[in-house]
């Protein structure tokens, strides 16, 4: 908001104190000193402060560093507190600019929410030094507004990649860490890449029993509980293979203990509301998924892990029967029909080797070795090498006439677009 003509004939002719008291949502108390008045406040619309600023005019435009710094992009409205979304998350946070007023260079990006872009206090050592060397003052610029705190570090750590790196890494920034959270944190992506917009229309499409908030703490907490316990022995068996040098040991070991880490750290961020319920549901059935694989391979695991792997795949399926809403082979077939097989007939390499997958599998098609042949076979002839195995091993499971038949429609789907092979047009082959 910017407040013009405040130069009046009656304020010039009368250099006294006056307090203009502005009750927009700013609620910035401002006192002014003697004439003449300035004639430009920048003030940032939406920003709860509390307590006062002054600004004294003795000829010279002398702010207080909190007015002096106090820029933000037009039309920013930024929550006063945080608040819960409807999936249970924890949103109202922010990314925001510290900008070199003068030159409009990024020196810091930060995170945060209320009123912590416009704070000089709790700085590191390089901002301070920074903004002490800057003749004319910063701006804060806010970058995207109403972000949960996982949101708001994924966009914080590509920013600081952006605007030159951390100072740490040798970057240009005061920032003196990457983005982003502690390395030790986890940070949930939705995304996969190459995926072809799989995974973004399952987590659309798949469903899962709900409870209010307060059940499904309770359910969670229980079963937090459980898992810190089998945890336990498992940290234990961890340190034993490693003071004995036991390979065969740590790698069954490392493989259950990863598995439960990722669950105690989804769990941790459900509780800490930066976790949507949908969300943590998801985790827990990817992790369920592979303990799933784990005990097919039992006979692979070390004997001394196995009570403990199906004791956990125990609790966890217990957990997954008590929150699955049933509709999971649902949500694979639609988004497989949406996403993948429209992706893999448009030449998307990898739906066409992820389709070749799902149909070695069944999941969101008929299971169908030739079909998955076929698709693993149009990839590599696209060139995409990491099929070249996966052929091999299905043609293992078909019969001389089914890898006639998977041949015949790999090269018939190649020929109806132009493809000989190898990424070679027909068309441009035919040419020379």
């Amino acid at each position: 908001m910017v407040i013009n003509g405040f130069a009046t004939p009656l304020i010039q002719c009368f250099p006294m104190v006056f307090y203009l008291f502005f009750r927009s949502p700013c609620n910035i108390q401002v006192l002014i000193y003697g004439c003449p008045i300035f004639s430009t406040i920048l003030l940032s619309k939406g920003i709860k402060h509390r307590g006062q600023a002054k600004y004294v005019d003795k000829g010279t435009a002398l702010f207080t560093a909190r007015i002096k710094t106090m820029a933000i992009t037009k039309n920013a409205k930024i929550k006063e507190k945080l608040y819960i979304d409807s999936d249970g998350l924890m949103r109202g946070y922010y990314v925001y600019l510290h900008k070199d007023r003068e030159t409009g260079e990024v020196f810091y990006v930060g995170k945060g929410h209320e009123k912590r872009a416009w704070q000089t206090t709790g700085r590191n050592d390089l901002w301070n030094k920074k903004v002490t060397a800057l003749v004319n003052g910063w701006d804060v610029e806010i970058v995207q507004l109403d972000l949960t705190e996982n949101e708001a570090f994924a966009l914080e750590d590509e920013l600081v990649e952006k605007y030159g790196r951390c100072a740490a890494e040798g970057g240009a920034l005061t920032n003196w860490t990457p983005g982003g959270e502690s390395p030790v944190s986890i940070k949930f992506s939705l995304e996969i890449p190459g995926d072809g917009g799989w995974t973004d229309k399952y987590h659309e499409v798949r469903e899962f029993k709900k409870f209010s908030r307060d059940k499904e703490e309770t359910i969670i907490k229980a079963f937090n509980n459980e898992l810190k316990l089998i945890y336990s022995s498992v940290q234990q068996l961890a340190k034993e293979a490693r003071e004995l040098f036991d390979d065969e040991l740590s790698e069954s070991v490392n493989d259950l203990e990863d598995t439960i880490s990722f669950l105690l750290d989804a769990i941790t961020e459900f509780i800490r509301r930066r976790m949507s319920w949908k969300d943590l549901a998801i985790e827990f059935e990817e992790q369920f998924d592979q303990l799933e694989m784990m005990i097919d391979d039992i006979v692979e695991c070390h004997k001394v892990v196995r009570p403990l792997l199906q004791q956990t795949h125990k609790s966890v399926s217990k957990i997954m029967s008590l929150i699955d809403s049933g509709n999971r082979k649902t949500a694979e077939s639609i988004a497989t029909q949406m996403a993948t097989i429209p992706a893999a007939e448009s030449g998307d390499v990898n739906a066409q080797a992820r389709l070749g997958y799902f149909y070695g599998f069944g999941c969101g098609v008929p299971q169908d070795d030739v079909q998955a042949y076929k698709w693993y076979k149009i990839a590599l002839s696209l060139g995409y090498s990491d099929s070249l195995g996966l052929v091999d091993i299905v043609k293992g499971n078909l019969t001389p006439d089914q890898i006639v038949e998977a041949e015949s429609l790999s090269k018939a789907w190649l020929n109806r677009k132009g493809v000989l092979g190898n990424g070679v047009n027909a068309a441009e082959k035919n040419a020379e």
